[in-house]
């Protein structure tokens, strides 16, 4: 339900949005691009959608964060965690952070199904502990950012189910929660002309 100055206004889909956290203002606006999609960009003509996701999954607890000397209670000994663990029930949907095309799909008695997808830039995401695949998830399949590609599950009955979750960049793991990543693309010059008349109508309709 849409307020437009205290009172309701009808649905549908946002063409620009103003909203202020703290001291910093947050500006979106709709913009069509050549190939028919749209996006929102802020003010400079960035995408307000980042590269990746913030998370592969909506409903998460995160258990183990990445880590280069964590004790492993059993071993006694120190091994790298280079990923992160997200507690969630078994069959939870899991979503690819961003767009790629799955390099390797397979199972193994360490990391039950799990999936590898490839990315632009030299990254790869890694999910692991699946219960099963989305819909026509095949190796080769090219995925969008947020398409569900498979459900939580675990290893063993004595687990309780978690998504195993690794990113790589040139393969050397990154760090994924302290990791800020860029928007998804900058309009071009050729386009911001048109952009910026589109935004500046926005923002006069914006005013208060």
């Amino acid at each position: 339900e849409l307020v437009k100055r205290g009172r309701k206004a009808p649905g549908g889909r946002i063409l620009a949005a103003e909203m202020s956290a703290g001291s910093r203002r947050i500006q979106a606006f709709l913009y069509e691009l050549p190939d028919g999609s749209k996006e929102y960009f802020d003010a400079k003509g960035a995408s307000l959608r980042k590269q990746f996701l913030k998370s592969p999954l909506y409903f998460r607890r995160v258990i183990s964060a990445t880590s280069y000397k964590p004790l492993r209670p059993v071993l006694k000994i120190y091994r790298p965690h280079l990923g992160v663990d997200y507690a969630a029930p078994k069959g939870t949907p899991v979503s690819s952070v961003g767009e790629g095309t799955i390099s390797i799909l397979g199972r193994n008695p360490r990391n039950g199904r799990f999936i590898e997808i490839s990315h632009k830039g030299g990254y790869k995401t890694f999910y692991g502990q699946l219960s099963g695949y989305g819909k026509n998830i095949r190796k080769g399949s090219k995925v969008a950012q947020g398409e569900v590609i498979g459900l939580v599950g675990t290893t063993d009955s004595g687990t309780a189910p978690f998504l195993d979750f690794r990113m790589t960049r040139n393969g050397k793991p990154v760090n994924y929660l302290r990791t800020d990543f860029p928007p998804v693309q900058t309009l071009p010059r050729a386009q911001r002309q048109d952009f910026e008349k589109q935004r500046d109508a926005f923002l006069a309709v914006l005013k208060p």
